[in-house]
């Protein structure tokens, strides 16, 4: 199984934001809805991004789907990425990738360094 990192950001109004590490892809952004107690479906939509100084900045796309369970401070789930071509076409689709997660606590100005 593969292990990625991702800062998501869950707004009240059903969008998402997804933040991946590296070059390559951009922020993405998206939605998610519950699909029982605890339970949650996720999609975001990157860009898929050439390095410079690449003449067509813009390779594609990448679709993250994600399906999470939370509870308390704990998330957990899988997730699958789609590597799509400029009309969509489906390139590969990566499955079996978990996710694990803990929110950021809000730390005070001039809080004890962790």
């Amino acid at each position: 199984k593969s292990v990625f990192t991702v800062l998501l950001t869950c707004h009240v109004d059903g969008t998402v934001t997804a933040i991946l590490p590296g070059f390559g892809d951009s922020p993405g952004t998206g939605s998610w809805v519950s699909t029982g107690n605890g339970q949650f479906a996720m999609t975001t939509l990157h860009f898929d991004l050439n390095p410079p100084p690449s003449n067509n900045p813009l390779n594609g796309f990448l679709k993250l789907r994600y399906s999470v369970s939370v509870n308390g401070a704990t998330m957990t789930g899988s997730a699958e990425t789609i590597n799509l071509d400029l009309t969509g076409a489906v390139l590969q689709d990566t499955t079996g990738i978990t996710l694990t997660g803990t929110p950021i606590a809000v730390e005070q100005i001039g809080a004890p360094l962790m």
